[in-house]
């Protein structure tokens, strides 16, 4: 359930990201380009919170926080949220306003 919940949460800030990107920064072109970016920005957000739980494993005791293996797990599972959520997107808008954005 643990990596279920990192890729919706992950998957969120992608679209945030993409959000952010194209609507109030503006940039309307290079649309592949803004994907990635937008999901490797939530990638990159996704690090504080391994950072955070890594530093609970280390300094509290009983904290319930999973090993080496479960921080790769949520790792790979905030990278395939926030491709999911970003690709379905463009491919939602590409279907609905039949303009091409990936």
């Amino acid at each position: 359930m643990d990596q279920v919940i990192h890729a919706f949460l992950y998957g969120v800030v992608g679209l945030m990201f993409l959000h952010l990107l194209r609507e109030v920064i503006g940039i309307k072109t290079h649309t592949v380009l803004v994907a990635a970016i937008a999901i490797f920005a939530a990638s990159g957000f996704s690090i504080l919170n391994e950072i955070i739980e890594f530093w609970a494993a280390v300094n509290i005791p009983d904290n319930g926080v999973g090993g080496y293996y479960n921080t790769v797990l949520d790792m790979i599972f905030n990278l395939l949220g926030a491709v999911l959520a970003v690709v379905g997107y463009g491919i939602y808008e590409k279907l609905k306003n039949k303009t091409i954005f990936i």
